[in-house]
């Protein structure tokens, strides 16, 4: 993982002139490994969670787990997992987060792999009793 987080000035088109935005450590292209990538999708949580990713557009972390029935803390561990194994980026502007898939860099890497999983997994979201089921 690089470690180094990004800082970039928003413009006035966001909404935020003068905020200072972060990308936070995820590993460079290069860097992201299959055994990371397949062990990050092998929770159906976070299987969840990158179906909802998949979309153009960066989410907040609100927005993504609304209504899967887990903890801010929980949610957290998921996507700090999803990060460090290169799956998302995440971005942290203010006090919101960003998440967006690393669809280019996972299809370079490892070319078909993400587009399968989110097929795989395009069947209706989980709802809250499914993931507590899941996981008792």
């Amino acid at each position: 993982m690089s470690g180094t987080s990004t800082l970039v000035k928003q413009s006035k088109c966001c909404g935020t002139l003068g905020r200072m935005a972060r990308t936070l450590p995820q590993p460079d292209r290069e860097h992201i490994d299959l055994v990371s990538v397949l062990h990050a999708l092998a929770d159906p949580v976070r299987l969840e969670l990158v179906r909802r990713l998949a979309t153009d557009a960066p989410l907040s972390c609100t927005a993504v787990v609304e209504g899967i029935g887990i903890t801010a803390s929980t949610a957290s561990h998921h996507f700090r997992v999803l990060r460090e194994a290169g799956v998302t980026s995440t971005r942290q502007d203010g006090r919101i987060r960003y998440v967006s898939l690393r669809s280019a860099d996972l299809d370079t890497r490892f070319p078909g792999l993400l587009a399968s999983v989110v097929t795989a997994v395009g069947g209706p979201a989980y709802s809250a009793t499914s993931v507590r089921e899941i996981h008792s």
